[in-house]
């Protein structure tokens, strides 16, 4: 696989996206060899399981466009139970969702 693509999510990500692959298409070469990741920022809040809802969402709405690779920065990570709350409500059930185009 080349190497990463990084893109912030915003509600040009689709645009963008679309540009990359007609660059690609331009050069000859295959859009899917090339990893495509977003960065960003999420909270969650201990004892609410449905603070990783919107998390999920974004992941699945990304992962529909193309996108490989999610790269969440946690602000609130200092704290263990944090830490197991992201790896039950959100890395286990993002791991069962499959990119669009893979």
């Amino acid at each position: 696989m080349s190497p990463p693509c990084n893109f912030l999510p915003s509600p040009e990500l689709p645009h963008k996206l679309d540009v990359l692959k007609e660059h690609c298409a331009s050069l000859g070469r295959d859009q899917i060899e090339i990893e495509k990741t977003t960065l960003s920022s999420a909270t969650l809040t201990i004892g609410d399981p449905g603070s990783a809802k919107p998390v999920l969402e974004a992941i699945e709405y990304q992962a529909s466009l193309g996108i490989d690779q999610v790269i969440l920065n946690f602000g609130n990570l200092s704290d263990p139970a944090i830490v197991e709350m992201a790896a039950k409500e959100i890395l286990e059930p993002a791991r069962s969702m499959s990119t669009t185009g893979r």
